[in-house]
């Protein structure tokens, strides 16, 4: 599990982004209020379209253990990523969090703050179309 320093909803420091050896890694760091994605090596193409969108859906889903991260574009086919609640997270959340913001950490760095909404589902609804 990495560590990460908070100052309040931002990040001071993280081992997260030590490693320098081009592995595409994502990591989930919870406070109160923010879910916050950091990204090591993110393909570009993916991140142009993340930056598109207007609004987060975070889902977990119990069966399988996993968060559904969805950034909804009000397209057909909006872009998505499934992590692990152990080992690529730092907390399990297991009910609703009003006011949740979702921010995305790109190599140290805040590079987009969205509004989220935290669901739990027995199964994860758009990664199983995949």
């Amino acid at each position: 599990m990495h560590k990460v320093e908070n100052s309040g909803e931002n990040i001071v420091s993280s081992d997260f982004w030590s490693k320098q050896d081009g592995v595409r890694e994502i990591f989930i760091s919870w406070t109160e209020k923010t879910c916050r994605m950091l990204a090591r090596n993110l393909p570009q193409e993916l991140l142009k379209e993340i930056e598109k969108a207007q609004k987060v859906l975070i889902t977990r889903g119990v069966e399988a253990n996993q968060y559904e991260i969805l950034f909804e574009d009000n397209t057909d086919t909006p872009p998505l990523i499934v992590v692990d609640v152990d080992g690529q997270s730092d907390k399990a959340i297991s009910k609703p969090v009003e006011g949740l913001n979702f921010a995305l950490w790109e190599n140290g760095k805040k590079i987009l703050e969205l509004p989220a909404l935290f669901r739990l589902a027995d199964t994860l609804p758009f990664a199983a179309r995949e």
